[in-house]
């Protein structure tokens, strides 16, 4: 087995990675939030359609929210990261 250090992370790689995490829990999410406003509309009638409407749009809304606060989240991380690292020597682990 070979010992390896890991001393820098790439900032914008994290950043995608968290982004495209992020925004398929969002869009997860999305999902549950349509089905919940859709079932507003079927049983409330014409005055629940609007409060429908918005439950649809804004989960969709909160899927591209969720991509860009991984995004930021995950390149502050990472950016961290690299500052601690540069002074504490980095995380060793072992590879085959």
């Amino acid at each position: 087995m070979k010992k390896v250090t890991l001393k820098k992370i790439g900032v914008m790689s994290i950043a995608k990675v968290g982004a495209v995490f992020y925004g398929i829990i969002g869009l997860i999410l999305a999902v549950v939030m349509t089905l919940i406003g859709l079932l507003g509309i079927a049983m409330g009638g014409s005055d629940a359609a609007m409060g429908g409407i918005i439950s649809i749009v804004m989960g969709f809304v909160m899927a591209i929210a969720y991509a860009i606060i991984g995004a930021i989240t995950a390149a502050i991380a990472a950016f961290i990261f690299n500052v601690v690292t540069g002074f504490a020597g980095g995380i060793e682990f072992e590879v085959e």
